[in-house]
């Protein structure tokens, strides 16, 4: 099988490679738009003609490009899309990951929990870290110990995080609804005490019977 680069056929193994090196490239210039459309062709040319080997190098390339995209990105439809998009592809790289490629994909996956918490996506980045703690508990026996641990202690304390950030954030709209509610009270006593004063004035005002 082959592919067009630029007016030549290369095999498509070549061609998976070349785009590959080059979304590398572009991701030391912080070009991320481009590496990830390079990627996103890479991986889809590799599900259907190369193994689950490459699959998982390019899937893991995608991911981190997603997560240094993630942090420069202002628009909260890109934030979520790319979140959901690296999700779906650590989906993929959880299945075809062998024994020595778990760490590197948890460290991965659990750099997009970071991102996306640094973006306010709690819910987001809990359903991540727990994901990931998750797998972690699935393939324990095949981790080493210290290994395990330390995966096990980020996502624990991670996890925590979120949930102190979802409290305060809980506290804090708790308070504006407060506020909300006593400004209102207080617009409304003022409302009322105007109100009165008016009718007091327009009472002043009547002749005298």
């Amino acid at each position: 099988m082959a592919a067009s680069d630029g007016g030549c056929s290369l095999p498509v193994e070549v061609f998976i490679q070349n785009l590959t090196d080059e979304a590398s490239e572009l991701l030391g210039l912080e070009k991320f738009d481009e590496a990830i459309v390079c990627l996103r062709v890479a991986r889809e040319l590799s599900e259907y003609h190369l193994g689950d080997v490459a699959i998982l190098s390019v899937s893991t390339l995608l991911l981190s490009c997603l997560v240094e995209k993630l942090y420069l990105e202002t628009q909260n439809d890109g934030i979520k899309n790319m979140i959901e998009e690296g999700m779906i592809v650590f989906n993929q790289m959880k299945i075809l990951a062998g024994k020595a490629d778990y760490d590197s994909v948890v460290k991965v996956y659990s750099d997009l929990g970071d991102a996306a918490l640094n973006k306010g996506e709690v819910d987001l980045a809990l359903k991540i870290y727990s994901e990931a703690l998750f797998f972690v508990e699935t393939v324990a026996d095949l981790l080493s110990s210290l290994v395990y641990t330390k995966h096990q202690a980020i996502m624990n304390l991670a996890m925590s995080s979120c949930l102190e950030q979802a409290k305060k954030h809980g506290e804090a709209l708790r308070c504006f609804e407060i506020s909300v509610l006593k400004s209102g009270a207080l617009l409304n006593m003022k409302e009322t005490a105007q109100d009165r004063k008016i009718a007091w004035w327009n009472y002043q005002l009547l002749p005298a019977q």
